[in-house]
C-alpha cells in the first residue's frame, strides 16, 4: 500500500513449481483504492539470474474485486487451467482481467493452457476481458464476459500463436454501468431463469423397495392356538389266560372256571402294573379276600 493504495499484486509466485494449485480465494480492494500497478493474482518469472517455470498450475474458483491493471496472469506455464474464476471491476482501472503470458516468459514457453468457465465484467471502456499470444496456442471456452455499453475494449484480444484462436463458445456482452451488489446477484449468481438445472423439475427418483420383516400375523405359530395332543395312555392289557396250577407231573391240567365270587372286583382294578407285580412278589396277600385282590387264583390272593 502507497498513499493509502494498493500498488502491487496481492498473490505473486515466482521460482520453479510443479501442480501449482491457487483455489477459493477473494482478493478484494476497495474501490478508488488501487493503482494501475495493483495486480491481483499472477504467476509469472521474476528473478533476472535464473531459469524460472510453472507446470501444471491450477488457478480456479477465486474472487477478484476491483484490483488493477490485471487480475489473474500466467508467464512460463506449461499445461495451466485457468477456470471457474469471478473478475469484477468497478473502477475503470482495469486493463486485462485474464492474460496469457502476464510478462516475458524464460525458455519454457506458455502451451497446453485452458481458460474455461470465468466470469468477467469491466468497467473500463478500453478494458479486455481475455488477452491471449504466446508461441502456443490456447484453450478458450464458455467464459462470461461483459463490458460496457459503446466501449472501445474488447472480450477477447488475440495475438501471435493464438491470433486466429476459436473463441466462438464463449458470450461477449454489454452492460450499461455495474455495481457489486448487482453482479453478485446478476453475474457471480446467474438469474434462475438462466439456470437450467434450477427451472427445470427434478424428476423424483423412485426409492428402492424397503424390503422389511414379516409382520406377526404371518407367523403361524404366534397367532394359531396350539391344539393340545392328547397321548395316548398305554396300559397293560388284562390277562386273559387263567393261570392253572398243574400240580405234580402225574395231574391232567383242564382249563380252570373262573369262581363267580371272583368276578365281584373294585372298579378300575382290571389293570396292573409292572410296579404291583413287583409289589406282590415281595409281599404275602394270601390271606387277602377276593373283592380286594386285582388277580386271586386257587383261593389265593396273587396281586392285591
Amino acid at each position: 500500500m502507497y498513499n493509502g493504495k494498493c500498488s502491487g499484486v496481492s498473490l505473486v509466485v515466482h521460482g520453479q513449481f510443479e501442480d501449482l494449485k491457487i483455489e477459493g480465494n477473494t482478493v478484494k480492494e476497495d474501490l478508488g483504492k488501487v493503482t494501475p500497478y495493483c495486480w491481483g493474482i499472477s504467476v509469472d518469472p521474476g528473478y533476472s539470474n535464473r531459469e524460472e517455470y510453472f507446470v501444471n498450475t491450477v488457478i480456479r474458483n477465486n474472487k477478484l474485486i476491483n484490483v488493477g491493471n490485471v487480475a489473474i496472469g500466467c508467464s512460463s506455464c506449461k499445461g495451466a487451467v485457468i477456470e471457474g474464476n469471478d473478475i469484477i471491476d468497478e473502477g475503470n482501472v482495469l486493463t486485462s482481467a485474464i492474460k496469457v503470458p502476464v510478462r516475458a516468459e524464460d525458455s519454457v514457453k506458455s502451451q497446453n493452457v485452458s481458460i474455461r468457465n470465468n466470469n468477467i465484467v469491466l468497467s473500463n471502456s478500453r478494458g479486455k476481458g481475455i488477452s491471449i499470444g504466446g508461441e502456443f496456442k490456447f484453450n478458450v471456452n464458455n467464459n462470461n464476459i461483459k463490458l460496457p455499453l459503446d466501449s472501445e475494449g474488447k472480450c477477447f484480444d488475440l495475438n501471435y500463436a493464438n491470433l486466429n484462436t476459436d473463441t466462438s463458445k464463449n458470450t461477449c456482452a454489454s452492460h450499461n454501468g455495474i455495481s457489486i451488489i448487482d453482479i453478485i446477484e446478476d453475474v457471480i449468481e446467474p438469474e434462475p431463469e438462466t439456470e437450467v438445472v434450477e427451472n427445470t423439475p427434478e424428476v423424483p427418483v423412485e426409492e428402492e423397495p424397503v424390503v422389511t420383516e414379516p409382520e406377526p400375523e404371518t407367523e403361524v405359530v404366534e397367532n394359531t392356538p396350539e391344539v393340545p395332543v392328547e397321548e395316548p395312555v398305554v396300559t397293560e392289557p388284562e390277562p386273559e389266560t387263567e393261570v392253572v396250577d398243574s400240580g405234580d407231573n402225574n395231574e391232567t391240567v383242564t382249563s380252570f372256571e373262573r369262581p363267580s365270587w371272583a368276578n365281584q372286583r373294585p372298579v378300575g382294578s382290571g389293570n396292573f402294573t409292572m410296579d404291583s407285580l413287583m409289589e406282590s412278589m415281595q409281599n404275602d396277600y394270601s390271606n387277602e379276600s377276593a373283592s380286594e385282590c386285582r388277580f386271586f387264583a386257587r383261593g389265593k390272593c396273587l396281586i392285591r
